[in-house]
């Protein structure tokens, strides 16, 4: 119990520090007192050392702020902090597990990764340098083959695993973890990822393809006042700019690379979706409709 009373404690200070820009130390101690499930006994040394933890443990960039008078978190480049979203996901799942009775009114879908397995030796091997090997298979075939790869990072989406490496003699690629099989990591090193950013490899780019042969296109898109809230709440992807927002119609442009996955969740949206630019895109979407039409006309 100890152990989970301080990893809550480290996952609310970061939590009221990301939520609240600038807060001193005090107030840290006033709010982790007044919590209104656990009520936390601690000084202001002990929120010294938590943050002290959040930073050297948990990576997440806490700085004070003399001008501020207050602890914030540095978020220089927009991204999201892939370790406030474990610290998020650990309270959701402390708030289920607090109380028997939840199951009876909290529903959950259904989620069953797969591949997970991986994760812990390809970690491993990417802080180790070491390249790894494993049976790969794809969806359209039963038939796998041997992959060797220098992995690079590992990266979660649509409820799904990947690890992105350097394919021996090709190039850098995305591979799901849930079509991986016998999975060895060996001694043979690998030179380091010293031209290798994710944040400039997905910069403009949707889901897991960042194929650098795609271009980046200008792409603007229309949607009614309605799916124009979500969007707004949800933004399509970081590059996103509104530039049309009326009770009528709920415009975005964006810089993206056009790819299989951004096709697919823009035709989640053909309720209301209209394509401006560029025609290509436009184009593109018209014929998958035509397809669809062609294979759902009812006779």
């Amino acid at each position: 119990m100890a152990l989970k009373d301080n990893i809550l404690r480290l996952v609310r200070i970061a939590q009221k520090i990301n939520s609240s820009g600038y807060i001193t130390s005090e107030e840290l101690v006033r709010y982790l007192e007044d919590d209104t499930d656990h009520k936390f006994a601690c000084s202001k040394n002990t929120v010294k050392r938590d943050i002290s933890i959040l930073r050297d443990e948990f990576m997440i960039d806490i700085d004070y702020s003399r001008y501020h008078n207050g602890y914030y978190i540095r978020n220089d480049d927009g991204g999201v902090n892939p370790a406030l979203s474990l610290i998020e996901q650990f309270d959701i799942i402390t708030a289920l597990s607090m109380n028997s009775s939840l199951p009876h009114y909290v529903h959950l879908e259904p989620f069953y990764p797969k591949g997970t397995q991986y994760l812990r030796p390809i970690m491993k091997a990417i802080e180790e340098v070491n390249t790894i090997k494993f049976n790969y298979s794809k969806y359209s075939t039963s038939e796998s083959s041997r992959r060797i790869i220098s992995p690079y990072a590992i990266k979660q989406m649509g409820g799904r695993w990947y690890v992105i490496g350097k394919e021996h003699g090709g190039e850098i690629k995305t591979f799901g973890l849930d079509r991986i099989s016998i999975l060895d990591s060996s001694e043979e090193k690998y030179e380091g990822t010293h031209d290798f950013s994710m944040e400039d490899r997905f910069a403009h780019s949707y889901g897991i393809y960042s194929d650098p042969n795609y271009p980046i296109e200008n792409i603007t898109l229309s949607f009614d006042a309605e799916d124009g809230g979500y969007i707004k709440s949800v933004p399509l992807h970081r590059t996103q700019r509104i530039i049309k927002d009326t009770p009528d119609e709920f415009v975005v442009e964006l810089s993206l690379r056009v790819t299989y996955d951004f096709i697919m969740h823009l035709l989640s949206r053909s309720n209301s979706l209209k394509v401006i630019a560029p025609d290509s895109l436009r184009k593109r979407i018209n014929e998958i409709y035509k397809r669809a039409l062609e294979r759902n006309t009812v006779k």
